[in-house]
């Protein structure tokens, strides 16, 4: 029953931490488009830096919340940065391929956002399984 406590526990850190750093600080911190578009950051850069802010507030999310050992946030921090970066550059790779991409009406946008964001959930159902079972 404890195990099943911590799986749910670290379910709900993985969801809100994904939250925060996928949709709250990407465009409060990298903004998407002014730093390609300025030529300041070529995407793939911009792709990396996201990566790792997203796998540090994810980390310091389970730091905070959970009692999972150094050995695993530090197993949990690289394997989200590269899986996490690998997912959103072949998204941003698909979306250099269609135009249209960033209008919000049209169903390539929701069907590449909906994909994006499942992939990332599968990655926290491997983290939870390699850690739990």
């Amino acid at each position: 029953m404890q195990q099943t406590i911590e799986i749910i526990k670290l379910l709900i850190v993985l969801q809100i931490s994904h939250y925060i750093g996928d949709f709250v600080f990407r465009f409060q911190i990298l903004p998407e488009d002014i730093l390609v578009r300025q030529k300041k950051v070529k995407p793939i850069y911009r792709n990396f830096l996201h990566a790792i802010l997203h796998s540090s507030i994810l980390i310091l999310f389970i730091w905070a919340f959970t009692d999972i050992s150094y050995y695993w946030l530090s197993l949990i921090f690289y394997f989200n940065t590269i899986t996490h970066f690998i997912i959103d550059y072949i998204k941003y790779l698909i979306d250099r391929l269609s135009l249209d991409f960033f209008n919000l009406n049209k169903n390539a946008f929701w069907n590449l956002l909906g994909f994006d964001q499942t992939l990332h959930q599968l990655v926290y159902i491997f983290i939870i399984y390699m850690i739990y079972v």
